[in-house]
């Protein structure tokens, strides 16, 4: 079998945004794939009607279903062109609106919710007349040099500055060419479900500081009226659903295991009041990671009045529903359930199964039956790791992982290692696909991963963690994960063993090298170094102290910096490469900063690589070239100091 190669990943396919028509005879989804000479991706069409898998002839990046049409949508700065496809790719119809169109929901015939993002500063831009807007995009133009922070968030990953934007909603009716906003200026809109005449949805109406719980709303398109289901300020509303026609959510207060805990079902009743009717214990995201997904997938799906979730259970991705109060689990399979659709009766995924790169399956009574081969040709060709299985007995619970064995692996040889650790806190490493650590199998290195207290997919308690122990309760897991990994393989050379990780990973990362120098050396990552910086700079930094529960959210410097690696780098001696991006708003830039040059300073062997342009998903959705030289920089490092 041939050796995964660094650049692989510009072979690639990406498939996401997986629908399905209204009468669920047809679904269609999106194929992603690098395009080198733009530096960029490239966004196709297919449909699949049961039978075969046909690529669309047309343009297209993004889609719903219009009856017996296909409508795209293409955003621009201040304005959205859709335009309507019959099933032949045939252009039936063209139109533009004054709206920056992010989603689009089909209501009834010619009648569409819109979800735009809107400036607040003129809120009223899609309804001015043309030299009005004229002299507004002037203005944006005038002063685009500059950014004006008077609320927070003021930022946020990916989008950028947010300060003064809203996401709002819009009904349009095509008919009668007419746009009627129904949510108010200052509100932003979080989640959304639709049930006949009725708009479910949850946001939060702030003029300045935007806290992290939310209320609840309903719309009746029928007689134009808004309500208001669920006031009170105390709950972080995670998921809007019907449940057989019923207004439910889940939501959470945070007060039995901090601000990751997993959501309560509630049943709505109007007028502030609710009803629990489960606790599940379950999370409503999928957190499995991969670095070899791109593009948009929904983790909820409601198909004949049931709803559908896609939860990480254990350290996979998995389906779940919801019925009589309870949850049962549909999809239970190794790996990552990625998206769902229902197509003539039958559950249709988007799955990273068997180790394979996403297909599309048909799964029943848990068996997925592979439908496509987009990325068949990797798993048929090349050397695919089998991730194998180990865990370690804490005092009150379980840590588990996996290690990847090196190509052409033989017992008798030494090999390095390189201890990989995720993000989140609040995410899990399991058994698919991964290229960052494949191609580190082909490269001839063990591969240690696994998922410490903190992680997602084991329930509250293992999840939770607070009150002082970020950094030293994980340290102590991944150390003893390490050390069950030499122990079972001999031919590990332990003093060859590298350790990386990104996000929170990268923060370990920065906690390990100040703890020991048993590593050779560090890859560091979109990390955190200081606690108390990061609190005030990243686009959810504010959400630690609460996750910590500290005592006093205003005064908790001390706790803060207790648990941040810069406190103690004095003791670091790691030869240890920092990477990062200069927009990512997540960990900000100088949270590497600090660490690199208080390290640089003292003389130990250190190095930075800045990406310009990029952000906290530089890995995951980075320019190609980008990536590229993330992968070149890594691997120069991991040579230079375990060959």
């Amino acid at each position: 079998m041939k050796p995964i190669m660094p650049n692989m990943f510009e072979q690639y396919k990406y498939l996401s945004d997986l629908k399905a028509n209204a009468n669920n005879t047809l679904i269609g989804f999106i194929v992603s794939e690098v395009d080198t000479k733009k530096n960029g991706y490239n966004k196709s069409l297919y449909l699949y009607d049961d039978k075969e898998i046909v690529k669309f002839n047309a343009d297209i990046n993004n889609f719903i279903f219009d009856g017996q049409y296909i409508l795209s949508r293409k955003v621009g700065q201040f304005n959205t062109t859709f335009t309507r496809y019959d099933l032949n790719a045939n252009v039936k119809k063209e139109f533009t609106l004054p709206l920056k169109v992010i989603k689009v929901y089909k209501l009834k015939e010619s009648t569409y919710l819109l979800v735009s993002k809107v400036d607040i500063t003129n809120p009223n831009y899609y309804k001015q007349s043309e030299q009005e807007q004229k002299e507004y995009e002037a203005k944006v133009e005038a002063n685009k040099s500059f950014h004006i922070l008077d609320e927070y968030p003021y930022y946020f990953n990916g989008e950028g500055y947010v300060n003064k934007t809203r996401n709002s909603l819009y009904i349009y009716n095509e008919e009668t060419n007419t746009i009627n906003k129904i949510t108010p200026d200052n509100m932003n809109v979080e989640h959304i479900d639709i049930c006949k005449n009725e708009i479910l949805f949850s946001g939060k109406e702030y003029t300045t500081n935007k806290e992290f719980t939310s209320q609840v709303y309903l719309y009746d398109f029928s007689d134009s009226s808004l309500k208001t289901l669920y006031s009170k300020n105390d709950i972080r509303v995670l998921r809007i659903f019907y449940k057989d026609g019923v207004p439910h959510f889940g939501g959470t207060n945070g007060m039995r295991h901090g601000y990751t805990e997993h959501p309560i079902f509630y049943m709505l009743k109007g007028n502030d009041e609710i009803v629990a009717v489960a606790d599940p214990d379950l999370g409503f995201f999928n957190t499995a990671g991969t670095d070899s997904r791109f593009g948009a997938y929904n983790n909820y799906l409601n198909y004949k009045g049931k709803p559908y979730f896609i939860a990480t259970h254990k350290d996979s991705a998995c389906v779940f529903s919801f019925e009589d109060g309870k949850t049962e689990f549909v999809i239970d399979i190794a790996g990552s359930t990625d998206a769902i659709a229902f197509l003539n009766g039958k559950m249709i995924t988007i799955g990273f199964y068997d180790m394979r790169l996403q297909e599309i399956y048909s799964v029943k009574d848990n068996v997925a039956n592979r439908i496509s081969s987009f990325n068949e040709w990797v798993k048929q060709e090349y050397y695919v790791a089998e991730p194998i299985p180990h865990s370690i007995k804490q005092v009150d619970y379980t840590v588990d992982g996996y290690v990847l064995e090196p190509i052409n692996y033989d017992p008798n040889k030494k090999y390095p290692a390189i201890l990989d650790i995720h993000g989140g806190p609040k995410t899990a490493y399991g058994p698919l696909y991964y290229h960052e650590m494949q191609m580190w199998a082909s490269m001839g290195y063990f591969v240690i991963f696994c998922n410490p207290k903190g992680s997602d997919g084991k329930g509250n308690f293992f999840t939770n963690i607070r009150d002082g122990v970020y950094g030293s309760v994980p340290f102590d897991d991944l150390m003893k994960f390490t050390d069950l990994a030499l122990n079972n393989y001999q031919a590990i050379d332990s003093s060859r063993v590298a350790v990386a990780g990104g996000s929170y990973g990268g923060y370990m990362t920065n906690y390990i090298i100040t703890q020991t120098n048993r590593f050779a050396c560090a890859i560091s990552q979109r990390s955190i170094s200081n606690w108390v910086s990061m609190v005030a700079s990243g686009d959810c930094g504010i959400d630690f102290p609460i996750k910590m529960k500290v005592k006093d959210i205003r005064n908790c410097h001390e706790e803060l910096w207790e648990v941040s690696p810069l406190k103690y780098v004095n003791n670091a001696e790691t030869p240890t490469l920092f990477i990062h991006a200069l927009r990512d708003y997540r960990c900000p830039i100088t949270e590497a900063l600090q660490m690199y040059t208080a390290m640089k300073l003292r003389g130990v062997e250190t190095r930075m690589c800045v990406f310009e342009g990029e952000n906290h998903d530089l890995t995951r959705n980075g320019r190609p070239k980008s990536r590229r030289k993330n992968f070149e920089e890594i691997n120069k490092w991991l040579l230079k100091y375990t060959s």
